[in-house]
């Protein structure tokens, strides 16, 4: 009866699922960042650099050239095909960095950063090639509009698969955010304490690029807070792996919200 005789009133739930939704990508967002900025050492180090969210891409073009019109009406399909090449990709780079590294040796971070930018590249430059050269330009205006999340999907599936992908990935993070600290150990200091580095860095990087492909896909790749609140979470909260873990769960909401209510 309110939805149906207050003016305006539909919007109300639809607005607060956005924000809803909003809140906990970009919670995703900033510890993927914080994630990936330990595992490296490099205060400017980003999630995508393992190239996950060229998945994404690759998986909405897929998604248009198939169904046409119809893509943005294809949910399941559309978490499938995203979710999917996202996680073939991260396992391509992990498996080709350990072989790379050597057996009996640790991940070499240079050679993981090294594939995952060249799967990356390559497969940006086959996703603009069929979308300029390829596609009509309706079903390239329809791939526009998904990759660069101009809508933002509050059904109950997205519901369900944001759900998900926050619980594999966050639980994990939380369980061992102490031994986390091992992160800022190089591998000999770790052996010498009893640590296994390579563990923990597999656990964060993993557990990183679940994150930013579920917030690419559900919110778009918003660079700018994995980049910057992890640097204010350790300004403000200090470098203990736990405490920047809650300075980044309790500052990244307010930035992107604030953020999308201004554009």
């Amino acid at each position: 009866w309110i939805r149906e005789n207050i003016p305006g009133y539909w919007a109300v739930p639809r607005r607060a699922s956005v924000v809803g939704i909003t809140f906990i990508c970009a919670e995703m967002l900033a510890v993927s960042g914080m994630l990936y900025q330990n595992v490296f050492r490099n205060p400017i180090a980003g999630p995508g650099m393992l190239g996950v969210t060229s998945g994404v891409s690759l998986g909405l073009m897929i998604l248009v050239a198939i169904y046409h019109a119809a893509a943005p009406s294809m949910l399941y399909e559309r978490y499938a095909m995203c979710y999917g090449f996202g996680a073939a990709i991260l396992v391509m780079v992990l498996v080709a960095g350990k072989r790379l590294s050597g057996k009996g040796k640790p991940y070499d971070i240079v050679t993981m950063l090294l594939i995952g930018s060249v799967l990356s590249q390559l497969i940006a430059l086959v996703v603009s090639y069929v979308t300029l050269f390829v596609m009509e330009e309706d079903d390239y205006l329809v791939f526009y509009t998904l990759s660069q999340m101009l809508t933002v999907s509050t059904s109950l599936i997205s519901w369900i698969t944001l759900g998900i992908a926050a619980l594999v990935s966050f639980v994990p993070v939380w369980m061992n955010r102490h031994k986390l600290n091992a992160l800022a150990f190089d591998d000999q200091e770790a052996r010498m304490l009893g640590m296994n580095l390579s563990r923990m860095r597999a656990l964060a990087l993993v557990c990183g690029a679940i994150m930013i492909l579920a917030a690419s896909i559900h919110v778009g790749a918003v660079a700018l807070v994995s980049l910057i609140v992890p640097f204010i979470a350790r300004s403000l909260f200090g470098c203990a792996f736990d405490r920047q873990l809650i300075g980044n769960v309790c500052l990244s909401p307010i930035l992107l919200l604030v953020c999308r209510d201004i554009t």
